[in-house]
């Protein structure tokens, strides 16, 4: 688990071991659709104030975005954020509420806040439209526009939405046509961030202004990406309570599954039941016989609902979800 998301209580020492690498960090408390958006503002607001002068994580879904209020408390924390000398990369997410997350995003940039990160997901036909569309608007309008580019981390939820695209070719071909979109316009925009492990595409960001170009991947799938020249690398750091931040693993789990061909043995499964003081417990794996070949993925989920200190396998439900490759 501390491979992929670790505790606060190490979040210092991964932070400084990463500086000490000349590997930019960014911190990600990866709690999502939050109960209750005060609490979770008070907890952001203190994390900004405890790592000053960072790139920044914000999951919009976290402070409640059907709720009211929910856009002045964006602006309360861009506006820590900018008084801590942090910059924020505000996370895109599923279809149902990208919408929403997108007109808070745009009203942080238009509203003078001068490190708020927008992000893309290729995997969406509409975004190179977007894209294109918002570099024209906040120059028009004389505002900076900071891009994340990313693939997409939803597609269980949006796959059947009708606004993605059809295949990963599709998607690949997405990504690497929007990094010639911000070649031709980086004099355009602020700074770039392309969230990749897709070795393609991360040849192609070596063509771009390094001053204001960055490549990002995610903690526990960084090590095959090498600092490429010139280009600054930077790593994902999610942290929280496991309990918490179960639906981030499920989606590295679902996006990312060659990662796990190394990393998780049948064996994990029978322990992980032993963990202490989880009321969630989710891993993932392959079958044997289908580690070699593109037959159907399968992510076992281990969900306990136990509330005793001890989880035996008794007690644990084992979920089985077929996914096509």
């Amino acid at each position: 688990m501390n491979k992929f998301v670790i505790q606060e209580k190490y979040l210092s020492s991964r932070i400084q071991s990463y500086k000490e690498k000349h590997i930019i960090p960014i911190i990600d408390y990866a709690v999502e659709h939050n109960k209750d958006k005060f609490v979770f503002q008070e907890k952001y607001n203190q994390i900004l104030y405890d790592f000053p002068n960072n790139y920044h994580a914000l999951k919009l879904s976290s402070i409640d975005l059907d709720g009211s209020g929910t856009t002045s408390i964006a602006h309360q924390i861009a506006k820590r954020a900018s008084y801590t000398n942090n910059k924020l990369l505000i996370d895109a997410e599923e279809v149902g509420i990208q919408r929403r997350i997108s007109t808070i995003t745009d009203d942080l940039i238009e509203n003078n806040n001068p490190y708020i990160f927008k992000t893309y997901q290729m995997y969406r036909k509409d975004m190179l439209n977007n894209l294109l569309r918002d570099i024209e608007y906040f120059q028009d309008n004389d505002k900076r526009l900071h891009v994340k580019l990313v693939r997409g981390a939803y597609l269980h939820q949006d796959r059947y939405t009708g606004l993605i695209h059809d295949t990963k070719e599709d998607t690949d071909k997405a990504y690497d046509y929007a990094i010639d979109v911000l070649k031709t316009h980086q004099q355009d925009v602020g700074e770039m961030i392309f969230g990749t492990h897709n070795m393609k595409s991360f040849s192609k960001i070596k063509d771009l202004d390094s001053e204001k170009c960055f490549h990002a991947s995610l903690m526990g799938f960084d090590e095959p990406f090498a600092s490429n020249g010139s280009i600054k690398k930077m790593v994902y750091i999610p942290f929280g309570p496991y309990h918490k931040t179960y639906p981030y693993l499920i989606r590295r789990l679902y996006e990312n599954p060659f990662i796990f061909k190394k990393e998780i043995h049948p064996k994990i499964i029978w322990n992980s039941c032993f963990f202490r003081n989880f009321r969630v417990l989710i891993f993932a794996t392959f079958e044997c016989a289908k580690l070699n070949c593109n037959a159907d993925m399968q992510l076992i989920f281990i969900i306990s609902f136990s509330g005793r200190n001890y989880l035996s396998p008794l007690n644990c439900g084992t979920f089985f979800i077929n996914l096509k490759t």
